[in-house]
């Protein structure tokens, strides 16, 4: 079965869709560590694949690397990332 990782980000990028102010500085990788446990079609369950889908977001340009602490890459949501999370219906 291949995972389909670009669709994972999207869809784990959309949680934030409530309040996305509430999470412009934030630490996505852990969070996506924590979706990806929970997906029955990604296999490892790690933080590679999680950390994989920040680096999606990144490529987007929804997501921008802000600073490193205790292992864990925090990140800013972008201009582009909140209005794409505005326009979410």
């Amino acid at each position: 079965m291949d995972t389909d990782y670009s669709k994972h980000a999207i869809d784990f990028f959309k949680r934030y869709k409530k309040n996305p102010n509430n999470y412009i500085k934030h630490n996505f990788e852990y969070d996506s560590l924590q979706y990806v446990s929970k997906q029955s079609d990604i296999r490892n369950k790690d933080r590679v694949d999680g950390d994989v889908l920040v680096s999606i977001l990144e490529k987007l340009k929804y997501l921008k690397f802000d600073y490193r602490e205790n292992h864990f890459r925090h990140h800013t949501i972008t201009d582009k990332g909140i209005e794409f999370l505005n326009n979410i219906n």
